[in-house]
């Protein structure tokens, strides 16, 4: 193989390490990425559901009490308007953008999570999953019928 080969071969191989590391970044996420908590959220604030909003609300609150802290305080800085307010005319999240910035505010302000905080998360992120695959899934899947 030449050595122009090699070195590509390296360059591409670098750049998608970088790419997957970047998504999997340390974060306060346990069994998730960054991109897939972002969809459930949006799917869910699009949904303009208070009842879907309220369980993303009951979800949250199987989080550790410092992810529960810091995401209350970076809601309230970068998303002044208020929380759960879903309904016919009102989204939760404005956009993905507001929603990423709350993310990497509650990663910023959080600090490596225990072992009994990890596993809160996963109750939090399964919790999460679970709403998002029984009513955002079904729901697209029954806009494309």
């Amino acid at each position: 193989m030449s050595v122009f080969r090699v070195q590509t071969f390296c360059a591409v191989i670098l750049f998608f390490v970088g790419v997957f590391c970047e998504d999997m970044a340390q974060t306060q996420l346990v069994t998730m990425r960054k991109s897939e908590l972002i969809e459930i959220v949006k799917c869910i604030s699009d949904s303009k559901s208070q009842w879907l909003c309220d369980r993303l609300s009951t979800c949250n609150m199987m989080m550790p009490e410092q992810v529960k802290t810091a995401y209350s305080t970076c809601e309230r800085s970068i998303h002044p308007k208020g929380r759960w307010k879903c309904s016919e005319k009102e989204v939760l999240y404005s956009s993905t953008d507001i929603i990423s910035k709350i993310f990497n505010c509650v990663n910023d302000n959080t600090k490596k999570l225990t072992a009994e905080e990890s596993k809160k998360m996963v109750e939090f992120e399964t919790c999460a999953r679970n709403l998002y695959v029984g009513n955002c899934k079904l729901t697209a899947r029954g806009k494309q019928n």
